[in-house]
């Protein structure tokens, strides 16, 4: 029973490996398109806390955490909040 149980675990460790290669492939594929393609799209915030922002970007199913400090280099006329 032991050896059956050792197996379960490495095939589950073996598939959360690959689905973080995958993630990892995928965000690398995705920065390096928006390098090359500028690209203006609708976010939503869906969470405020007092250090960062949580964005999603349905059109790319994308997901991020943009923390206030980061805003320092966005330019204040590229931001459009509508209501």
């Amino acid at each position: 029973m032991e050896s059956m149980k050792s197996i379960m675990e490495r095939c589950n460790n073996q598939k959360t490996a690959s689905r973080k290669v995958s993630d990892g492939c995928e965000r690398i594929f995705f920065c390096l398109y928006l390098k090359t393609h500028k690209h203006i799209t609708n976010a939503i915030i869906v969470e405020i806390n007092a250090k960062e922002v949580t964005i999603i970007s349905p059109e790319f199913n994308f997901d991020r955490k943009v923390k206030f400090r980061d805003f320092k280099s966005v330019k204040k006329d590229s931001i459009n909040f509508e209501n």
